[in-house]
C-alpha cells in the first residue's frame, strides 16, 4: 500500500501562507482502505488535533498560518 501525505502551499500576505495537506495514493483505490485521517499540527493552532473523514478530497485539510513545522498525520 503506497499512500503518501502531501502538500501545497500559497504565500498570501507578508509571513502568512494558506497551505492544504492531503493523501495521495500509486491506486486511488487504495484510499478506500483509509476511514479517517488525523493530522497532528503544530501546538500553536488553536485546534491542533484535527480528525478529517472526507475521503472525497482525498482528507485535505487547509489552513492559514506562519512559519514552517512538521506535520503529522
Amino acid at each position: 500500500m503506497a499512500i503518501r501525505l502531501t502538500n501545497d502551499v500559497v504565500k498570501v500576505e507578508g509571513k502568512w501562507h494558506t497551505w492544504r495537506a492531503y493523501l495521495v495514493a500509486d491506486d486511488p483505490e487504495e484510499l478506500k482502505n483509509v476511514n479517517q485521517v488525523e493530522y497532528v499540527l503544530h501546538p500553536s493552532f488553536k485546534n491542533p488535533i484535527v480528525a478529517v473523514k472526507d475521503s472525497e478530497n482525498n482528507f485535505e485539510i487547509i489552513r492559514t498560518g506562519w512559519g514552517t513545522f512538521n506535520l503529522k498525520a
